[in-house]
């Protein structure tokens, strides 16, 4: 059946406690439109007190006491990243020439006037936050909504996204693959029920896992160990424009293996899944995080529940997996019948 949430109700993971037994925590990153960092970061004081601190007009941090540092600034990995050139390259930007001779502050400033408002989002990145506090981070959204932020469905341009980064409830190579298997297995399902902006699917920020891929991972002989599993995700996906990206996470776990690797842009090491699907749709009222999080939990559910992902692994690669078009539809209807909020 399909699951029935509850818009104001964030629902627990079936591992609630992280690898050293507390509460886990997750970390949300918002990109938007039409509110500064500046403005961004009073409402943030306004809602968990704490000092704000401008470095420019295009970053801001607010100290707070009781969860630690948001950060609110232009989303510079859409200028350093390579990955996001050929976007640019097709609106006629060429990032290389406006770069050349200046600091990255120097080309945002130089930038922002006639390109970042329209292309280039504002982000906000809580700090972790325990997750019986996300209806805090739930609030603020609303009242950025109220003070007027733009998000996904605002402009055919917005190919805003909200980032979620859940920490891992263990670190062990057959740990992350499960997660791994559950996100691929669910993946149409959750692009179909979060109703991703077209302006997302055809930017180069979340594309689908290839298929190759996938027929390496799912098999049940698959048993890699990390540095494997490291190799393995790397060689066919060289860069971070996943909808599930696994490269901060191995950063954590592995420091020196991934520094030796190239074209993957700046990667922030930590402890956690970097799910970066979800459309930021902040101007709608609408639009909750709750939903968003509790679409998450059917990837912890799944990946919980081995006898069902191991079902569902072996009816994916006999059916979907095939030599002609697999055909998503049959396959979203068999997830909503028998792995979605299915006990």
């Amino acid at each position: 059946m399909k699951a029935n949430y509850t818009v104001s109700q964030f629902n627990m993971p079936p591992f609630p406690q992280g690898p050293d037994g507390t509460l886990r925590q997750v970390g949300l990153e918002f990109e938007f439109a039409n509110l500064s960092p500046k403005e961004t970061a009073n409402l943030v004081q306004r809602q968990f007190g704490g000092e704000i601190q401008e470095e420019n007009p295009h970053l801001c941090y607010v100290n707070t006491e009781s969860l630690g540092t948001f950060t609110i600034q232009v989303d510079a990995r859409m200028l350093s990243e390579k990955s996001y050139q050929s976007f640019f390259e097709k609106l006629g930007i060429d990032l290389d020439q406006n770069i050349q001779n200046k600091s990255l502050d120097e080309h945002i400033e130089g930038l922002l006037g006639h390109i970042a408002q329209d292309l280039i989002p504002y982000e906000l990145t809580t700090p972790p936050v325990p997750l019986d506090r996300l209806t805090e981070i739930a609030e603020l959204k609303d009242i950025m909504r109220e003070n007027d932020a733009k998000g996904t469905l605002d402009s055919w341009k917005y190919g805003f996204g909200l980032h979620l980064n859940p920490e891992v409830p263990a670190t062990s190579p057959k740990g992350i693959l499960q997660y791994l298997r559950a996100f691929v297995l669910l993946f149409p399902w959750l692009r179909q029920e979060g109703k991703i902006d077209l302006t997302r699917r055809i930017m180069p920020f979340i594309d689908p896992f290839e298929l190759g891929y996938l027929r390496i991972i799912l098999p049940t002989n698959y048993t890699p160990d990390m540095e494997t599993l490291i190799r393995d995700y790397h060689h066919h996906n060289p860069d971070r424009n996943r909808p599930l990206d696994l490269y901060p996470l191995f950063a954590h776990l592995k420091p020196e293996l991934v520094k030796t690797f190239s074209g993957v842009g700046k990667i922030s090491p930590r402890p956690t899944f970097h799910y970066r699907l979800p459309n930021c749709e902040i101007s709608s009222p609408d639009w909750h995080l709750a939903d968003v999080w509790n679409r998450w939990l059917e990837v912890e559910k799944l990946a919980a529940n081995s006898r069902l992902l191991k079902k569902a692994s072996a009816l994916f690669q006999e059916k979907q997996l095939r030599p002609f078009l697999p055909n998503e539809k049959d396959w979203i209807e068999y997830l909503e019948q028998n792995v979605i909020d299915h006990e």
